[in-house]
C-alpha cells in the first residue's frame, strides 16, 4: 500500500515545500553587518593609522607608506593574479586566523597591476591595446572582479577598509563656472564603482580653511595642526554615509567607532517611529513610496521620519473633522 494514503483511502496532500523567502522569514530592525569603509585624501594624513585602529586588520597593497606601522601584512602582491589569491585567501582562512578587517592601502596602487595584467609585455597603453576602448573595458573587468573579490570578503564576516590617494581635478560645472576638487587619483569609473559599493566615504584633511588677509587682499590659510575627517557630500569632494555620522569629526578610528554608535542608536529610533507612523496609516501606497526612499542610502532617514509623521497628524487631523 502506498504510504501517502491516508485512512479514508485518499491520497495525503504532500505538504508545500516553504521558500526560504517566506514572510516568516523576514528580520526586524538594523543589520549588525561588517563595514565597508573608503578613505582617500592626500599622502601622510594618516588614513593608514586610522584603518590600522580597526578590528584585527591586516593589509594588502604596497609596503612602502606603512613601514612605520606595526601592523599584519600579506605578501606584497607583483601581479593582479596574485591580489586576487590574497583577498581569496583572506575571505576562506582570515577568520579562521583572527583576521576581522581587510585593509586595502593605497586601492590607487592596484592600477599598474590592472594595467599589466591587460597589456601583458606589449609596451603598450591601455589606449593603444585595442580599438574602441577595449582595453579601458578590459581594465574595468579586473576592476570588478577586484571588487567581486572583496564582496566575498564582505560576506565572509570581514570589515573591508580601502584607503586612496586624492588628487585635484577641474570639475566642469554644466549649470555655473567650473572649479576644483577633491577626487580619487585613479580611474574615474572605477573610483565610481568602489565608492557605490562602500557604506562609507569618509575625505581626510588638515583642519585648514582659507580667507581674504584684510591687509593684503589676498586669499590667506588658516587653521590648526588637527587632522580631520569629513562625512557628507561638499562641492570640493565626495563624502557620505549609511550611519548617520557627524558631518566632520577627528580622524580617528575611536572617534569613528563612537559616532556611528550614537548614529545607529539615531537611526533605530528614527525607523521605529517611520514604522510605527505606516502601521497607524495602514495605507498601501504611502508604505510602497516610504520604502523605495529607506531603500536608497542618499536620503536622509530623519527628513523620512519627518514626513512620516506630518502625513500622521494629517490622518489625525482629518479623523477629528469627520468625528466633528
Amino acid at each position: 500500500m502506498n504510504t501517502s494514503t491516508i485512512m479514508n483511502g485518499a491520497p495525503a496532500v504532500s505538504p508545500k515545500p516553504t521558500s526560504r523567502m517566506s514572510l516568516a522569514n523576514t528580520r526586524d530592525g538594523i543589520l549588525d553587518s561588517p563595514m565597508r569603509i573608503l578613505i582617500y585624501g592626500g599622502e601622510k594624513i594618516g588614513k593608514s593609522t586610522f584603518a590600522a585602529g580597526a578590528p584585527a586588520p591586516v593589509w594588502l597593497g604596497a609596503d612602502a607608506g606603512t613601514d612605520h606601522l606595526s601592523i599584519r601584512r600579506l605578501p606584497q602582491p607583483e601581479t593582479f593574479k596574485e591580489v586576487l589569491e590574497g583577498i581569496h585567501e583572506v575571505a576562506t582562512n582570515g577568520k579562521a586566523a583572527g583576521i576581522k578587517t581587510l585593509v586595502l592601502d593605497p586601492l590607487n596602487w592596484f592600477e599598474a597591476l590592472v594595467v599589466a595584467d591587460v597589456v601583458g609585455d606589449s609596451g603598450k597603453t591601455l589606449a593603444e591595446w585595442g580599438p574602441y576602448g577595449k582595453g579601458t573595458q578590459a581594465a574595468m573587468d579586473r576592476w570588478r572582479q577586484l571588487k567581486n573579490a572583496l564582496e566575498q570578503a564582505w560576506v565572509a564576516g570581514l570589515n573591508v577598509i580601502l584607503c586612496a590617494h586624492s588628487h585635484v581635478k577641474k570639475f566642469e560645472d554644466p549649470e555655473g563656472p567650473g572649479y576644483e576638487r577633491y577626487e580619487l587619483a585613479m580611474n574615474k569609473d572605477a573610483a565610481g564603482m568602489f565608492k557605490q559599493w562602500v557604506d562609507a566615504i569618509l575625505f581626510a584633511r588638515p583642519d585648514s580653511f582659507g580667507k581674504i588677509d584684510p591687509t593684503t587682499k589676498k586669499a590667506k590659510a588658516y587653521g590648526s595642526s588637527a587632522r580631520m575627517l569629513y562625512t557628507e557630500l561638499n562641492p570640493a569632494y565626495d563624502a557620505g554615509n549609511r550611519w548617520r555620522l557627524p558631518s566632520e569629526m577627528p580622524l580617528s578610528w575611536a572617534a569613528f567607532i563612537e559616532a556611528k554608535t550614537e548614529g545607529q542608536k539615531q537611526l533605530g529610533v528614527l525607523r521605529k517611529q517611520i514604522e510605527d507612523g505606516l502601521r497607524e496609516l495602514n495605507d498601501p501606497e504611502v508604505e510602497k513610496k516610504v520604502r523605495l526612499y529607506l531603500a536608497d542610502p542618499k536620503n536622509d532617514v530623519a527628513e523620512i521620519a519627518n514626513a512620516v509623521a506630518a502625513k500622521v497628524a494629517e490622518r489625525r487631523e482629518q479623523s477629528v473633522g469627520k468625528e466633528g
